[in-house]
């Protein structure tokens, strides 16, 4: 999936890169046909997660970027997510990005998921890949932001 979105998120400088000196931070972008909400350093390629989605559907996905434990392209793994200590399992698909050569994973879920009803207002997420566990703060992300945009109500 992450090779056919490749080009969009290319020119909103979306694509994930080794770790930079500048910290990572939520950000809320959108190109009109699909909204963002990642967490990356801003106004470069790192992103390490994002929740995205083409506006007007009514799916969403989780992305993230694994480059530390042995993942293959085409694999099919479990993706953990944990919102305020609350997990879910999500079926994930490994690619490898062809520009990059990073391994990604990325899950799909439906806006009426209970996900989406645990991440408004959460404090904390964590994705879990094959034992490897990624923690972000999430009090300051735009979910909300995101959740109107995909539904077409704030769409740029």
């Amino acid at each position: 999936m992450f090779s056919r979105l490749m080009p969009t998120l290319a020119l909103c400088g979306l694509l994930s890169t080794p770790a930079l000196a500048q910290e990572r931070q939520w950000n809320l972008q959108s190109t009109g046909k699909q909204t963002f909400l990642i967490f990356g350093v801003p106004n470069t390629d790192d992103v390490g997660f994002s929740l995205w989605c083409e506006v007007g559907k009514n799916q969403m996905s989780a992305f993230i970027t694994e480059n530390q434990v042995p993942l293959k392209a085409g694999e099919s793994v479990s993706m953990l997510i944990s919102v305020d200590g609350k997990r879910q399992a999500l079926h994930g698909l490994v690619t490898k990005d062809a520009a990059s050569g990073l391994l990604t994973v990325e899950s799909k879920f439906g806006l009426k998921d209970v996900l989406i009803s645990r991440l408004q207002g959460a404090q904390s997420l964590s994705i879990s890949v094959k034992g490897h566990i990624t923690a972000l703060p999430f009090q300051d992300a735009d979910f909300a932001g995101l959740i109107s945009a995909c539904k077409g109500e704030d769409a740029n």
